[in-house]
């Protein structure tokens, strides 16, 4: 099962042991050069001049292989970088340093998961391009085209459009169990938000949350997660329980994320775990090899749930998670006092309460 999960970041060499990513932390104390100097102009494209260094971030030409390999050149800039404090602390400095190269392999990761699941609907049958066109043209191929011709669209407006298309999946096909539909709708919205992703590299906490695109690209991830999740619980393929989770550490990944949704994603994250656990279980019982595999997986699940929990008890809501989280992981999920989201509800969008929605897993576990 190829997996796209940045494993370096929970390895205590790295940092104190802790399920959240050091490089998340440090709030708006650390400051993060971005690729150019964006202004209000370029968000809302009456000026293009820096539309081709924005997607110079996103290597949408590189194949499954190469991706890995610049999510792990990251891995490795981060850790050459990387100071531990005798107190347990995050360094400053090495934030600093190390944040940058973290958003470089936390994109290639997140194109490679995106690339993951849109290839999974394809090879287990779930979607069949009509032609040769559709497929080339289709996810990374799309683009690769929009890259080579520097095309981005004003973010208001895109992420307007994009929140109702991403509503309409929820309510069309996830809510009466079409899930490999809801899936493909969900990856084809994400691609179009491209090259507008929640990245401290084109934006900072403010407009992230401003423009309400941290909400929308979390949101996507945690829905393409719960609809992975679903997909294994029907199929028992390891294939969707790891898309599962490779879609929810995204959000666990991401600096620019809601303690709401990253709460959400522990726990799809863990249910993901928890099924990949009794897969193992199921191939030579709970004495075997993967019976002994399975007892570590369930223990991460366990931490990552109480994780979720943590993050609720701390009342952030729809505000930044990390925003407190200056040098530790401490005040996860604090209230953070900087820009407030737009007012939306993060869970089904706009719509009203006749409406379907995703049933969440904190709703789900009572």
């Amino acid at each position: 099962m190829a997996t796209f999960l940045l494993s370096l970041y929970d390895a205590a060499e790295v940092a104190p042991p802790t399920l959240h990513c050091a490089f998340t932390a440090g709030g708006e104390a650390v400051p993060i050069a971005r690729v150019a100097p964006l202004a209000l102009a370029h968000y809302e494209q009456r000026d293009e001049s820096l539309n081709a260094a924005v997607w110079s971030l996103f290597p949408v030409d590189a194949g499954v292989d190469e991706l890995g390999e610049l999510r792990d050149q990251a891995e490795a800039e981060c850790a050459r970088r990387w100071t531990r404090r005798p107190d347990g602390k995050y360094d400053r400095t090495s934030l600093i340093l190390a944040a940058p190269h973290h958003e470089r392999g936390r994109i290639a990761a997140n194109l490679g998961t995106l690339r993951h699941a849109y290839g999974s609907l394809i090879a287990g049958g779930h979607y069949v391009p009509e032609t040769l066109h559709d497929l080339k043209t289709a996810g990374m191929g799309l683009l690769a085209e929009r890259k080579a011709r520097g095309a981005a669209e004003a973010v208001g407006e895109l992420v307007e459009r994009l929140n109702t298309e991403m509503d309409e999946a929820t309510n069309k096909h996830y809510a009466v169990g079409n899930w490999a539909r809801a899936l493909l709708a969900y990856c084809r919205t994400l691609y179009d938000l491209y090259p507008w992703t929640s990245t401290p590299l084109i934006f900072r906490a403010a407009e992230a949350f401003e423009l309400g695109v941290a909400q929308l690209e979390g949101e996507l991830w945690t829905n393409m997660a719960q609809t992975a999740l679903q997909l294994g619980k029907v199929t028992r393929s390891a294939r969707w329980y790891g898309v599962a989770r490779d879609c929810a550490t995204a959000v666990i990944q991401a600096m620019f994320t809601s303690a709401q949704l990253l709460s959400t994603a522990y726990l799809l994250s863990s249910d993901a775990i928890i099924g990949l656990a009794a897969l193992e279980r199921d191939a030579d019982g709970a004495n075997g090899a993967n019976g002994a595999s399975a007892v570590a997986l369930d223990d991460l699940a366990m931490q990552q749930a109480a994780a979720a929990s943590e993050l609720i008890i701390n009342g952030g809501g729809d505000t930044w998670a990390h925003g407190a989280c200056y040098s530790s992981h401490g005040a996860c999920g604090v209230p953070w006092r900087g820009a407030r989201p737009a007012p939306r509800n993060l869970r089904a969008g706009a719509a009203g309460d006749g409406d379907k929605r995703i049933r969440w897993p904190q709703e789900a576990y009572g």
